[in-house]
């Protein structure tokens, strides 16, 4: 009979230190692609837990995705409280590079909690050399083959397929990653049946000692977040947890509001950031960036994209590593393309951490001068404001409600060329308001912002 009397005293002292806070299940574009997979990652853990029929299907079903995005939207739009702070760090929210989907998702740790049983973005087949297809693989074409349904299947789904290295000479290995979150347990399913395949395997997502877990309760949701720490992915020196029970009207109930981070995640360094700008000037685009905290840097890496998606290094540059609190960088792209491109700077840190900068962009035309504000809507009072091909002048920002009433003024002083301001709003403004930025000689750019709660 003591085992119940334990588990109700655990509950009790856990319920004890429990504060329920108002929130909000509303999300922003920038939330939504944070949390995409996630929430798809959850959903094909809840269709697997009660054998739904959803559990074959390779497209993830929105009734099980939506309502745990909710989940984690609120734990999102949670006050400023301690424990909000450690997961936001964790598990990668802050440093969130919505123009990079494709990195971003790929370094941001979560799993179901169940090591091994569910898989969203990545897969292994192995192909016998007798295969309909096989030559055509081999070769890489994987759209066109004399087999129907493999040309379906890479074409429905839009499959990124790399031959990777093999030691059987009968066989060739695959190794297959979808754009997108899909079901890659019921997917794999589907290359099994196919003549000419060895074995289709799912892969495993990133960290399976990481995860974000959910369980479904009568009056809502229980989120439980798991930091491991060691010399294994599963954390197996030592590990902290979070829960929250978010309600069905999207109040938060923090169960255990433990301010103490385990460990950092992998792409988080001692660095920080100040503006990256770029100038196209004849043939070259010359980059300067400003970083603070350096320390125990090996390498900063500069990368290019066409667009604002896939990035490939360029260049890179030595740190100084000094005791100075900040320095200062120059980078020029000799052999810069002629469009519209991307730029941004990749820290490497001496024991393998990662961490960009914010990207800027380079316009095509280089007469061209352009002011663009993001994101709209504004979340966390951030604003920013990208000038392009501008000159050295001094701008004037101003916020004013729809009744006309001034909330913010702010002067911004512009270099040269490409350039991107951030606006570190007031927390007291909020709702519908109307941006102003004011040129020197007088003329005005407007622009209609919703600022989130």
């Amino acid at each position: 009979m003591r085992t119940p009397i334990l588990i109700a005293l655990i509950l009790f002292s856990i319920n004890g230190a429990a504060q329920v806070y108002q929130s909000s299940c509303v999300a922003t574009h920038t939330m939504e692609d944070i949390y995409r997979n996630d929430a798809y990652l959850l959903a094909i853990a809840r269709v697997n837990a009660i054998q739904s029929p959803y559990k074959d299907s390779v497209e993830i079903p929105a009734i099980f995705r939506d309502s745990l995005a909710r989940a984690l939207y609120a734990v999102y739009n949670l006050p400023a409280i301690p424990v909000k702070e450690p997961i936001l760090n964790l598990f990668g929210f802050s440093d969130f590079n919505p123009i990079n989907l494709v990195e971003a998702d790929s370094l941001h740790i979560a799993s179901t909690g169940v090591p091994g049983s569910t898989f969203i973005k990545h897969f292994t087949l192995v192909v016998f050399n007798s295969a309909t297809f096989a030559n055509a693989w081999a070769s890489g074409n994987y759209n066109n083959t004399p087999d129907n349904t493999i040309n379906g299947l890479v074409t429905n789904y839009g499959l990124i397929i790399k031959q990777n290295i093999w030691f059987d000479t009968a066989t060739k290995r695959y190794d297959i990653k979808t754009p997108g979150a899909l079901n890659i347990q019921a997917l794999t399913n589907k290359f099994k049946n196919i003549v000419g395949i060895k074995f289709a395997d799912p892969g495993p997502y990133a960290g399976d000692g990481n995860f974000i877990r959910a369980d479904y309760l009568t009056d809502g949701i229980l989120l439980t977040y798991r930091n491991g720490c060691g010399d294994c992915p599963a954390g197996c020196t030592y590990s902290a947890t979070w829960q929250f029970k978010v309600y069905n009207n999207c109040s938060v109930d923090v169960l255990n509001p433990n301010t103490t981070a385990a460990c950092l995640r992998g792409n988080v360094t001692p660095i920080s950031f100040g503006n990256l700008a770029a100038l196209r000037q004849n043939n070259t685009i010359s980059l300067h960036f400003k970083v603070f905290t350096e320390k125990g840097i090996s390498n900063y890496n500069v990368e290019r994209s066409l667009n604002g998606n896939m990035f490939s290094q360029v260049g890179s540059l030595i740190p100084q590593n000094s005791s100075s609190a900040e320095h200062n960088y120059t980078w020029t792209d000799r052999q810069p393309v002629n469009a519209t491109c991307y730029y941004r700077i990749k820290a490497l840190n001496e024991s393998g951490e990662i961490n960009y900068s914010k990207v800027v962009i380079v316009a095509e035309n280089k007469s061209q001068k352009t002011v663009s504000v993001y994101p709209n809507p504004v979340e966390n009072k951030v604003l920013n404001i990208q000038f392009t091909n501008a000159e050295l002048l001094k701008y004037k920002c101003f916020l004013f409600k729809t009744s006309g009433q001034k909330m913010f003024t702010k002067e911004l002083n512009v270099s040269p060329g490409y350039t991107l301001q951030h606006l570190q709003l007031p927390n007291t403004i909020s709702g519908t308001m109307m941006l102003v930025i004011e040129k020197p000689d007088g003329s005005k750019i407007l622009q209609q912002l919703i600022l989130v709660k």
